[in-house]
């Protein structure tokens, strides 16, 4: 597979996902809102790994020499690893998922620097203000140890629902980027078949 069609295949992932965040956000109030709630958290950290992985791969992947282009901090968000040194003083990446803020802060930098412009995160759309609040939820919802770690309060849920807001417009930020990636690929793909055409079609002297 390309990585052009790879790109596209995951952009389909990530709309189905956001899609399912938004029909969850338009339930009826009559609806089982504690349900609903603990399906907004799953499906939020869903698509932030998911978003973080698509950023980190196409970093990676549209780099020609990610050594240089990123620093050790980034590289190893980018490899989800922590570099380490054996005794005999080479280098090792030891795999390590990096904590959530600084996996989407690191994946939205480094995705920017080969996209054009600033990421996100540093201009119109930061992290949720209460961004570390919404992870201890969810990690309260997903390792509960008693009835009431599953009951998600009136506050939580306004956090829910601006990190809902936030998700999608950066996942809006996102798409914008890889559309202008896929035409400007095409384009140039155009241009070589163009060119290539022009030499299969010129006279030929003899």
């Amino acid at each position: 597979m390309s990585d052009l069609q790879q790109a596209t295949d995951d952009l389909k992932m990530l709309a189905l996902l956001v899609a399912d965040l938004g029909k969850l956000a338009n339930l009826p109030p009559a609806y089982d809102q504690q349900f609903r709630g603990r399906m907004q958290v799953r499906t939020l950290f869903s698509i932030l790994d998911s978003l973080a992985f698509f950023l980190k791969s196409r970093a990676l992947e549209r780099c020609k020499n990610p050594s240089e282009a990123f620093s050790k901090n980034e590289l190893e968000v980018l490899r989800e690893g922590v570099f380490r040194t054996k005794p005999d003083g080479t280098e090792f990446l030891q795999p390590s998922f990096p904590d959530p803020e600084r996996n989407i802060r690191t994946s939205f930098r480094c995705y920017s620097k080969l996209s054009g412009g600033p990421s996100p995160l540093e201009s119109q759309t930061p992290l949720p203000a209460h961004f570390a609040y919404i992870i201890a939820l969810r990690n309260r919802l997903t390792h509960p140890k008693k009835l009431a770690d599953l009951a998600i309060t009136e506050e939580e849920f306004s956090w829910l629902t601006d990190a809902a807001k936030w998700l999608r417009d950066s996942a809006d930020w996102v798409f914008e980027r890889e559309k202008e990636f896929i035409y400007a690929r095409n384009l140039a793909l155009k241009e070589v078949v163009d060119k290539a055409l022009a030499a299969l079609r010129a006279p030929v002297r003899g």
